[in-house]
């Protein structure tokens, strides 16, 4: 008889090999996808300087605003691998490594929940976990840091189990860590709640220690490891600034969940809460602070969630088992027919659950629930980065300074590297000062005006939904030249910058036909439940931004034409229709814009894109005459509006509906409030300007007409009111 061969401690069972494939299959999958995020360049461009033979970062040199502020970049041993294996493999190479990095670690976390139950249960938590990390499954040291904390846990458990050898690998193996990011800190906490498992165990306690030593082995020495904890700052709600405005710094419960893994968080939560209470024994006191700290890590910020799987797994493995050795106890319950059947069915049911959770990601169904542009497969992510506009710039040799939003900042810091940059994703080397300034100047307004009066900006890169009232203030200002456009950003450069006369971006030069008034467009199908649909899914976003920039810009006869392609392309798309539907009543196609809203109610929608719609109706309400119902549709919609760019025009639009209302009082306080959050939204000056007047304050109606002027503002009423009311 042939000897059993062996996963960690325990005996290789028939289905070890097949829930492993299962396991490393989802987790490869997963991390299979065009890249999206924005701070690869950046890791990028610094892994290049090292090549080149910069040396290691000590001092921002990539900023011409926080030029020389101390950089602590304890992802420098990241960065010079990963530009090795861009330099090599370009795009796809970097989404290969990430495959292989996730293939490992969850395949690690398998073997450590086998150490306590069997293949089933053991896959099926490692294929969740996989789920709830899936949010966080992009290029970044973050992902090394996931497969070093299951490493840790891996030596540990190897220890435990009575392997001599293994521990001492522990120090080796944090001295690399602190070198590839901060998250070093999580692994030290597991590794002393794994030694309050075993409180005797000093040779457990030594490692430890010696771990913490080894964590000093980073170019920065004690400030380097010390670090960690200043960028804690930036979650734990002490600056605002950043845990209320940057998405993964948000709670997991703040808003709506859109993407699986928060969906899922829930689930996880009320699972560890039934095996805790179901279970025989009393549990291990390191276990019980592990999982509290790391739900405490969770709760607090969203990009956290896929920390607490990595931890959970093998403890909720132990649980399990310790629950049915619970249920075990009662003979009643091992005899009767219903645990047979369970025991017989619910691996079944646990594979056919992994197997549709692949299905759904090659299927883009996760992203397209998550209104994400991520999709599966290789290279670039539609609409992720402005890499078009950046050749334009580049060929153009458009002069500096530039202003680019923080994500195509990023990007230019790789591209063109002999300019320097305005902001990106180092928040680490970014004041909370420059960063606040920052989201002050994206809305546009007087901290706009400040800036360009400040740094002189002569080339503006802007992504299309990054700053949407930027660059509507932007598109209409006579001192900026509109000189690229496409369906990711818009690039200006400042006329009195301008050597070589540059084609501007007008509506004869789009090459988009006119909008021509309502024409057939595809209904949407009949509703199928998500979990039983199994068509590929994709979001038009190219046709979707492309229009959305037009309509920003105030171009709305071609910012519709180019939405109907949006809704051709995808007929199930809500988001579309609605865009479509704002443009058509602009144009004061009031039947179109009713019928693309109506279609749109018959789709699945976010709360996100649902207060769009509400938004839309409010205006198509106001373009019928019907201010009160139209202040009811503004009203929903600001209940679930989150974002101030939204939220702003919503509001002075409310203002408007109240003042038709005769609520004058009222109508003052919500155009105020909206102008507050989007001061760049040039019609609320008319809107204040006209509720000043029936309020009887000539002189405030008179400064909003002429802010209204000033900025571009075109009215023939309006030049009437200033004549009326004695302004220029």
């Amino acid at each position: 008889m042939m000897p059993a061969r062996r996963v960690g401690t325990r005996a290789m069972e028939p289905g070890d090999l097949g829930w492993l494939t299962l396991v490393v299959v989802a987790a490869a999958l997963t991390a299979c996808h065009a890249l999206l995020d924005p701070d690869l360049w950046f890791h990028l461009r610094a892994g290049r300087e090292m090549a080149q033979g910069s040396g290691i970062p000590r001092a921002d040199t990539f900023s011409y605003v926080s030029a020389g502020q101390p950089y602590i970049d304890l992802h420098w041993l990241y960065q010079a691998i990963s530009y090795q294996v861009y330099r090599l493999g370009g795009a796809n190479g970097i989404i290969c490594l990430q495959m292989l990095v996730a293939a490992a670690t969850f395949g690690g976390l398998y073997r450590l929940a086998r150490l306590s139950a069997p293949p089933a249960v053991a896959g099926f938590l490692s294929v969740a976990a996989v789920a709830l990390c899936a949010e966080r499954s992009h290029p970044r040291p973050e992902a090394w840091s996931f497969l070093l904390l299951v490493g840790t846990q891996v030596l540990a458990a190897a220890h435990a189990k009575g392997s001599r050898r293994t521990i001492w690998m522990l120090p080796a193996l944090f001295a690399f860590w602190a070198n590839i990011e901060g998250v070093f800190v999580v692994g030290l906490v597991t590794l002393g709640g794994y030694a309050l498992t075993r409180p005797q165990d000093r040779r457990l306690w030594l490692t430890l220690g010696l771990s913490g030593l080894a964590t000093l082995a980073n170019p920065y020495l004690l400030e380097g490891s010390l670090h960690p904890f200043v960028l804690f700052s930036r979650i734990n709600r002490s600056l605002p600034v950043y845990s209320q405005t940057i998405g993964e710094f948000l709670s997991p419960f703040h808003g709506e969940a859109l993407h699986l893994s928060m969906v899922l968080f829930p689930a996880y939560l009320a699972l560890i809460g039934v095996l805790l209470l179901t279970r025989r024994r009393r549990p291990e006191l390191g276990h019980l602070l592990l999982l509290a700290a790391f739900i405490y890590l969770a709760v607090s910020a969203r990009r956290n969630v896929a920390l607490l799987p990595l931890i959970a797994t093998p403890i909720l493995a132990l649980w399990w088992r310790e629950s049915v050795d619970a249920a075990r106890a009662h003979r009643a319950i091992m005899a009767s027919r219903g645990w047979r059947w369970l025991c017989r069915v619910a691996p079944l049911c646990a594979v056919a659950l992994v197997l549709r959770y692949d299905l759904a990601v090659v299927t883009n169904q996760i992203n397209v629930a998550a209104e994400t542009n991520a999709r599966f497969g290789f290279g670039l992510a539609p609409c992720a980065f402005p890499v078009e506009a950046a050749r334009f710039a580049r060929a153009q040799r458009l002069p500096g300074p530039y202003f680019a939003t923080m994500a195509a900042g990023d990007f230019l810091l790789f591209d063109q590297p002999a300019e320097r940059q305005f902001i990106d994703g180092r928040l680490e080397v970014h004041t909370e000062a420059h960063y606040a300034q920052y989201l002050s100047i994206i809305r546009g307004g007087d901290a706009w005006r400040a800036a360009q009066e400040r740094f002189r900006f002569r080339t503006l890169v802007l992504p299309t939904m990054e700053a949407p009232a930027l660059l509507a203030e932007v598109s209409r200002d006579p001192g900026w030249a509109w000189v690229y456009a496409d369906d990711t950003a818009a690039v200006f450069l400042r006329r009195d910058a301008i050597a070589v006369p540059l084609a501007e971006v007008r509506r004869e030069s789009v090459g988009t036909p006119p909008w021509r008034g309502a024409t057939p467009l595809p209904a949407p199908g009949p509703t199928i439940p998500a979990l039983l649909d199994p068509r590929p899914r994709a979001i038009p976003w190219a046709e979707m931004n492309h229009g959305q920039l037009f309509l920003i810009a105030g171009w709305p006869e071609v910012a519709a034409t180019l939405l109907s392609d949006a809704v051709r392309t995808e007929p199930e798309c809500a988001a579309p229709r609605i865009s479509l539907a704002s443009a058509a009543a602009q144009l004061g196609d009031l039947t179109t814009a009713e019928e693309q809203l109506v279609a749109a109610r018959r789709l699945p929608r976010s709360d996100r894109v649902r207060s769009r719609a509400l938004s839309t109706e409010g205006f198509v309400l106001l373009s019928r005459n019907r201010p009160r119902e139209a202040i009811g549709a503004y009203t929903a919609a600001l209940r679930i509006m989150t974002a101030p760019d939204e939220r702003g025009p919503a509001l002075i639009n409310l203002g408007l509906a109240r003042l038709l209302s005769d609520d004058r009082e009222g109508a003052y306080r919500d155009v105020v409030d909206g102008l507050r959050l989007v001061p760049s939204y040039v019609d609320g000056y008319r809107i204040l300007g006209g509720i000043e007047e029936r309020r009887g304050n000539a002189d405030g109606a008179r400064r909003a007409f002429e802010t209204y002027i000033g900025r571009g503002g075109r009215n023939p009423a309006v030049t009437e009111a200033l004549r009326r009311l004695g302004g220029e």
